[in-house]
């Protein structure tokens, strides 16, 4: 696991404690007591912030996440591809005759969400981002 300068975590398997990226700030053993802990802030939806402790690295609990208009567009974009995929069965089904309401619904529902969240990127990426907006 690699924590960079933005503080957005990589993991890739095959490198578990190198920076295959060459952006790293700190490489955090994926079995060491703060992948640990990460990964349970994580897995229990608990917000948390890195915070520089020593020379090293720690988490803290935090009300609100902390991120970059480009982690942002990170994850819009990461949701769409998602979404995207999610679409395929019952897509197929409804093309090949085979779609069952809830098939339609399904697709209704996902080509809603992917519609907020193409608008919400296309204004991040326009770079005309207001101070109102909440990240």
């Amino acid at each position: 696991m690699i924590v960079k300068e933005d503080f957005t975590i990589c993991r890739n398997p095959e490198f578990t404690d190198t920076d295959w990226t060459g952006e790293a700030k700190y490489i955090i053993s994926d079995d060491s007591e703060l992948a640990v802990k990460i990964e349970d802030y994580i897995n229990n939806g608990i917000f948390f912030k890195f915070i520089e402790v020593n020379g090293g690295v720690d988490i803290v609990e935090t009300d609100l996440p902390e991120m970059s208009i480009d982690s942002k567009i990170d994850c819009l974009k990461l949701r769409l591809m998602e979404i995207d995929n999610k679409t395929t069965r019952p897509l197929r089904a409804v093309v090949s005759g085979e779609g069952t309401e809830e098939d339609n619904k399904r697709l209704g529902e996902l080509e809603k969400e992917a519609k907020s969240l193409r608008d919400e990127l296309n204004y991040l990426e326009s770079g005309e981002i207001d101070e109102t907006y909440d990240i």
